[in-house]
């Protein structure tokens, strides 16, 4: 049950509040009122539907549901490229972004490779990739560089249950 809230309202309570594993944040209507949102909230992607087809935004929902990251072209400039400073973030592929989310999160090449249907071959050519781009020589750095850049977030946990799921 929620109270009487807009959309962006709702992304920053169900973030907070963990309410929801996978969140795709789907609109045909940006502001910037949504992207300062975005940037301060916990999710694995966004579709515009102004731009995109409906196979693109079945697509973007397999994507997160199968735990990847997905955002459209249109919106990245304003969600990647207009982060402050991070002209070697901006150069990033979308598959680098889907792998740096998911090692972001603390998954390592074999799991990455599985989340993301890839081969461990794959995942580490990205991720050298990546890291040549980020500037980056640690994993340690590449999960800073990745939370930095909001492409993960962290949020406290209230309970133990990210101790469970392992």
């Amino acid at each position: 049950m929620f109270d009487d809230m807009d959309g962006v309202d709702l992304l920053h309570k169900v973030s907070t509040e963990r309410l929801a594993r996978h969140i795709l944040v789907i609109s045909e209507r940006w502001n910037q009122h949504m992207f300062v949102a975005l940037r301060s909230a916990r999710f694995n992607g966004a579709v515009d539907t102004e731009s995109e087809s409906i196979e693109t935004v079945q697509h973007a929902l397999q994507e997160v549901l199968a735990g990847g990251f997905y955002i459209s072209k249109t919106l990245r400039p304003y969600l990647i490229d207009a982060l402050p400073g991070e002209k070697q973030a901006r150069k990033l592929t979308e598959a680098e972004i889907r792998v740096l989310q998911v090692i972001g999160n603390g998954s390592d090449n074999q799991e990455a490779a599985e989340i993301l249907g890839l081969s461990v071959a794959t995942v580490q050519t990205h991720r050298r990739n990546i890291m040549r781009k980020l500037r980056v020589h640690t994993s340690a750095k590449l999960v800073h560089e990745a939370v930095r850049l909001g492409i993960v977030r962290i949020f406290p946990t209230t309970s133990f249950d990210h101790l469970l799921r392992h």
